[in-house]
């Protein structure tokens, strides 16, 4: 199986659909050869030169629909005669969705909200459910004498109930939600994007709030979780992440205690409980974390990630191809 991945890889690898990326062809490399191209390279020769010669049996493009990946992905098919695959990874909400998949439908969609799911269906595409996957053997539960440690080197008090966020500092991600918790004496700790601009009036209110706010890559990221008391993603608006955020699995693959917004495919992939909540309200957010704060229930997190690293999400994937490749054979 020859699978050519359409998506940024450019260092640095701090963002969701970057990150979606990488860590999908990392895994399918075991399943067969890929190639990655990437998107905003298509308008040069050399990209639609290695797309010829890597002669690929299927082409996924994976951050998300947009009028221009529909189209790309559409001169793709033309160009190598592979099928195609589009992810609704992070869709562009300018979309003309109906005309695109009236004119440029791709063979296959993979969604992971049932919102996306139910209205590329309703557009005449098929579509299969697949989630995001995590790094399982990376993202792990630490030992309290390494939380210290780590507390240490990144500057966070070693005796404050720490409440991690991670994701860019735009508006739009609803980090207000954060300064509510600061307020009640927790120390609020946001690792932001580097390849995503920030809001500056944002960052300045949290700072000011008390919250530590550190805007740089980190090679080791598995770190700032390590060193957290709980995971918190405020996000509501639907095209400020990624459908399926991958924070909030590296968090919970680190078996950390979660409260997030029932936001894109959460309430799908996740059931509440056994330390994932889901609040609406400002109120709900502060009883989550005050059940937290008094251990009110063991978290087990990790338990509800365990079968959903890379590899396996890969696998599925990977059947997905062969079982389109096969079909266009068919016929």
């Amino acid at each position: 199986m020859r699978a050519c991945l359409v998506g940024d890889v450019t260092p640095p690898i701090d963002e969701g659909m970057k990150k979606v990326t990488y860590a999908l062809a990392s895994a399918l490399r075991a399943h067969g050869e890929v190639c990655v191209l990437n998107p905003l390279e298509a308008r040069t020769t050399p990209f639609w030169a290695t797309l010829r010669r890597f002669r690929p049996d299927v082409i996924h493009y994976v951050p998300g629909p947009s009028m221009g990946s529909f189209v790309l992905l559409a001169l793709a098919k033309a160009w190598t005669r592979s099928v195609t695959v589009m992810s609704l990874t992070h869709p562009d909400p300018a979309l003309p969705a109906k005309f695109a998949c009236r004119l440029f439908k791709p063979d296959l969609v993979l969604a992971q909200s049932e919102r996306l799911e139910n209205q590329y269906r309703a557009l005449g595409c098929t579509v299969r459910y697949v989630p995001n996957g995590v790094d399982t053997s990376l993202y792990r539960p630490v030992w309290p004498p390494d939380k210290i440690e780590l507390r240490a080197k990144y500057g966070v008090p070693l005796d404050a109930f720490v409440v991690l966020h991670v994701g860019n500092t735009r508006h739009v991600r609803n980090l207000q939600d954060l300064l509510a918790l600061q307020r009640d004496g927790a120390q609020v700790f946001i690792v932001g994007s580097t390849s995503v601009p920030g809001d500056a009036e944002v960052e300045a209110e949290l700072r000011q709030a008390g919250c530590l706010v550190l805007r740089q890559y980190l090679s080791h990221m598995e770190e700032v979780y390590g060193l957290a008391d709980c995971y918190v993603f405020p996000t509501v608006v639907h095209n400020a992440a990624i459908e399926h955020p991958l924070s909030v699995m590296e968090a919970m693959a680190c078996n950390l205690p979660v409260v997030a917004r029932r936001f894109g495919a959460l309430p799908r992939v996740f059931e509440p409980g056994g330390g994932l909540y889901f609040y609406d309200t400002e109120a709900e957010l502060k009883d989550a974390i005050r059940l937290i704060r008094a251990r009110h229930t063991a978290s087990a997190t990790r338990a509800k990630v365990k079968d959903m690293d890379w590899r396996t999400i890969a696998a599925g994937i990977a059947a997905l191809y062969q079982s389109l490749v096969h079909a266009s054979g068919a016929n």
